[in-house]
């Protein structure tokens, strides 16, 4: 299990530097509207795929089970909020790729750094 956990914390150290550029790609928003589109594109796709699909599905198939099995308490509280989170996390980044979709700017930036500070404290806990 140490390897497991090693493995989701050195992800989580991946996740973090990568939400790290929203504020760079944000300033870009003001002088070059094409260029920042094209980079948040890219950060929404990076958070969608590696933190949503290939990291939360580690969470969900290996550390979850593990913690369920030593506490029905963790179970229900850390497990099912985990779960949730999960879910929400999915929800932002589907309303962020339709903002981007309508050229809708100021909701993206809104709305990534809720997700941002969604995701950190998830990371956090």
């Amino acid at each position: 299990m140490a390897k497991s956990l090693e493995m989701l914390y050195t992800e989580h150290d991946v996740i973090i530097n990568a939400v790290g550029m929203t504020e760079p790609i944000n300033s870009q928003m003001q002088t070059n509207p094409d260029l920042f589109e094209k980079n948040m594109r890219q950060m929404v796709h990076f958070i969608k795929h590696y933190a949503g699909h290939y990291h939360h599905n580690k969470e969900e198939t290996i550390l979850l089970p593990a913690t369920g099995k030593k506490s029905e308490v963790l179970e229900d509280v850390i497990i099912k909020g985990t779960q949730d989170h999960h879910v929400e996390f999915k929800e932002m980044i589907e309303k962020i790729e339709k903002n981007l979709d309508l050229k809708e700017y100021d909701l993206v930036q809104k709305n990534v750094k809720i997700y941002v500070d969604m995701l950190l404290d998830h990371i956090a806990v």
